[in-house]
């Protein structure tokens, strides 16, 4: 809760870039104290460390890969990264349930990983979105320019013009592109440019990027945006602690650990997609409110699994779980995916760290209510 309250907001005012760098120095050490921990309190220093710096990577990571994204690329790349985190969970209970139950072989495979992140991050540029969001549109231009050059194509400072547009279209509404005078085309929605396909294909309407600094007063005078941040932390709130309760759970439902374990992270796989696409089919209300109703239907037989026979606990209990784990996770997947619909990038990672308050005060709860 402390990272939420505070790296979010600094991703906002001085970029997505060093605070997610930061977030990863931060945790990088833990990984090796585990080897040495020897008590319970070096325990609970280890896990604050570690959510000091997963606080604020998980309000601003998938912000700062979506913004180097086409817009109608977003939602595929975050579900197909959301399908492999599934996978790796699945892994893992087959290691532990087939292999052996030693850890540290995979506790320094996740270091060598957080060590090429941290190296790939201070190589990495800054978002051109958010420069763009600020107004810094030579810097942005710069990073398209960089982007550009590693995907192999060659490009002129001539051909990035956006910022001859003007302040107040560049935070317009429209993702159409503007003819100059000259002939050249102003394209004002930075996140066309920075993938290497066509400028001059048309794009889908986008929500009002407001012309703002990105102060909290505006946010909070702006009535819609006060409104979406309500909403979005109550859904928020709602599937976390939904979400991290199923995961708590699974050691306490009736059956085998292992198999509770990899029907979970199967359905958090498969159900990504699915939920995508009835969040790009049937919209927002309609897909939310029909993946909780999924989540219920298999929650209900799950809670009374106890007073069941072992037939019962053996094949209808992992398919239950398979239907309540399928609707919290695919729920959880259309938060992300749907966040930057509804706030301007000048407000992206602020109200994601505001929603994520209120979740993470929430799931406090989850472990001591799945003992119950």
């Amino acid at each position: 809760m402390i990272s939420v309250l505070t790296l979010p907001r600094a991703s906002d005012l001085y970029g997505r870039k060093w605070v997610i760098l930061g977030c990863q120095l931060i945790q990088f050490p833990i990984y090796f104290w585990t080897f040495w921990m020897s008590t319970l309190m070096e325990c609970y220093m280890c896990f604050f460390i570690m959510g000091l710096g997963f606080g604020g990577s998980i309000s601003t990571n998938s912000l700062y890969l979506q913004e180097f994204l086409q817009k109608r690329h977003r939602a595929i790349v975050m579900t197909i990264g959301q399908m492999v985190e599934g996978l790796t969970v699945a892994v893992l209970v087959l290691y532990f349930m087939y292999i052996t139950k030693d850890w540290q072989y995979w506790q320094m495979i996740g270091a060598a990983l957080q060590f090429c992140i941290i190296v790939g991050m201070i190589w990495a540029p800054e978002s051109p979105e958010f420069y763009f969001a600020k107004g810094r549109f030579e810097e942005s231009k710069q990073v398209l320019l960089r982007i550009a050059f590693v995907n192999g194509r060659s490009i002129g400072e001539e051909a990035i013009c956006f910022d001859r547009v003007g302040e107040e279209h560049a935070h317009s509404d429209s993702d159409e592109d503007t003819i100059l005078e000259d002939g050249s085309v102003a394209t004002p929605r930075v996140s066309d440019i920075s993938a290497p396909f066509a400028s001059n294909e048309k794009k889908p309407k986008a929500p009002v990027a407001k012309h703002c600094q990105g102060t909290l007063k505006e946010l909070w005078q702006d009535k819609d945006l006060v409104i979406n941040l309500f909403l979005m932390s109550c859904l928020w709130s709602i599937t976390s602690f939904s979400f991290y309760l199923g995961k708590f759970q699974l050691k306490q439902v009736a059956g085998d650990i292992f198999i509770n374990s990899i029907t979970s992270s199967i359905a958090d796989t498969v159900s990504r997609p699915v939920g995508y696409w009835f969040y790009k089919k049937l919209g927002a209300r309609v897909a939310m409110t029909g993946l909780f109703g999924v989540a219920g239907l298999g929650s209900f037989p799950v809670i009374w699994s106890e007073m069941a026979s072992d037939n019962y606990r053996k094949y209808f209990v992992p398919v239950c779980l398979f239907l309540m784990n399928s609707g919290v996770t695919a729920s959880f997947g259309n938060l992300y995916i749907g966040h930057m619909d509804l706030f301007p990038v000048v407000f992206s990672t602020t109200s994601m760290g505001i929603c994520n308050i209120a979740a993470r005060f929430l799931t406090i709860f989850a472990p001591m209510v799945a003992e119950i």
